[in-house]
């Protein structure tokens, strides 16, 4: 989703609360330290590697992440992608490590601030797309291959897809039809989720 579209979901989101479903940002959930919004599930819990979690909302999760035409030049991707609060999170789950995260998140966040503002005067493209700093995979998308967005069915429901979604897929994850082999899986390790 465009950034600025993105901000409008998030706004529309905080501005109509739902009793079950929450908008995951640093701003709704101060133990929060990623970069992109998740759309959480309160009625159920991730049970697995992650479950120690301090965050205030640890349910069923959709991922929302911002797509910009600002690229960024490779020479900074590698530092200004990496999360450091979020890794920290993850590792020690440590109330004592709070102060220190919420820290390093905010100077990062600071540092990518500036960063985007620096990258729409010098290095807007707008044939590519490329996830919003703080996301740690810095891939580059064709815009053509995700726009003019089209439609897919799941489950009885249409859904909005890239335009060329074949294309998409191959780019992301090779040959997405076949799985590969059980040792070269990489997925989140999340061992059960209970739903009430």
């Amino acid at each position: 989703m465009m950034e600025n579209e993105y901000k409008k979901l998030i706004d529309l989101i905080l501005s109509n609360p739902h009793p079950q479903f929450k908008i995951q940002i640093k701003k709704t959930d101060s133990n929060y330290f990623l970069s992109w919004a998740k759309l959480r599930d309160t009625h159920s819990k991730n049970i697995g590697l992650k479950s120690k979690s301090l965050a205030k909302y640890c349910g069923l999760t959709i991922d929302i992440f911002p797509l910009s035409d600002c690229i960024i030049p490779k020479w900074n991707s590698s530092f200004l992608n990496k999360n450091v609060a979020s890794v920290i999170m993850e590792r020690t789950h440590s109330r004592l490590l709070l102060p220190v995260m919420n820290i390093f998140y905010y100077v990062q966040r600071f540092l990518w601030n500036w960063a985007g503002y620096l990258s729409h005067r010098l290095y807007r493209n707008r044939n590519y797309l490329m996830m919003c700093y703080g996301f740690d995979l810095p891939h580059r998308y064709d815009k053509d291959m995700i726009f003019p967005l089209s439609e897919a069915k799941f489950e009885g429901y249409i859904f909005p897809v890239p335009g060329d979604i074949h294309r998409y897929l191959t780019y992301c994850f090779g040959n997405y039809m076949s799985l590969p082999a059980q040792d070269k899986r990489n997925c989140h390790n999340v061992a059960k989720r209970l739903i009430w």
